[in-house]
């Protein structure tokens, strides 16, 4: 009895919208390594989607299921911040923080988008006051921000929906800086958050 194989979600980029399909394009996964400009097309139903995409977005697919992976799907939204204790004894405290919403399951769903961003900016000021709490109870450690993961209660997969957080934010719907230039306590929140 033959095992069903679990599907690999790939990044797709938008090529064209034709009447109520959007039409995305992958690396055909049947091409041999010396083909890199070999491409499969996939058709997805335009009623996944809020408002359609602009040709060149990229979206996660499942190149065996002809749909848009769903990643805004859940009713809270989780955020795990892992700090870095620096000097002696170096050690990692990790925070988790969550946010409850309840997501529509379409992918470019704008009060998604603004209930995600509005999440990520709690989490950003409940890790700075975390960050300022260990400095107080460790004056003889660096505190560093190492890395933040997101998740929700229906989409486990971490690191697909912390693509997702960081995308929207590389969008421009946050403040596009990059990380190395933010101090702690600023309110503007880096893109690596």
């Amino acid at each position: 009895m033959p095992e069903d194989k679990k599907s690999k979600i790939v990044q797709a980029v938008v090529d064209r919208v034709v009447n109520d399909v959007v039409v995305a394009v992958i690396r055909h996964p049947d091409a041999a390594e010396d083909e890199p400009d070999t491409f499969k097309e996939i058709y997805i139903p335009g009623e996944r989607f809020k408002d359609f995409p602009n040709e060149g977005d990229i979206i996660p697919i499942d190149p065996d299921k002809p749909d848009v992976i769903t990643v805004n799907i859940g009713n809270t939204i989780y955020c795990e911040v892992l700090f870095f204790m620096a000097y002696a004894d170096n050690e990692q405290v990790i925070f988790k923080y969550e946010e409850k919403h309840t997501m529509s399951g379409l992918y470019n769903d704008a009060d998604d988008i603004a209930a995600i961003l509005a999440a990520r900016r709690k989490f950003w000021k409940a890790a700075n006051d975390d960050k300022f709490s260990l400095e107080r109870k460790n004056p003889d450690k660096q505190i560093y921000f190492s890395k933040s993961t997101y998740w929700t209660d229906k989409c486990q997969d971490k690191e697909l929906f912390t693509a997702f957080v960081r995308q929207i934010a590389f969008k421009g719907y946050a403040n596009n800086i990059q990380f190395e230039a933010v101090k702690f306590g600023s309110e503007r929140i880096p893109n690596k958050f």
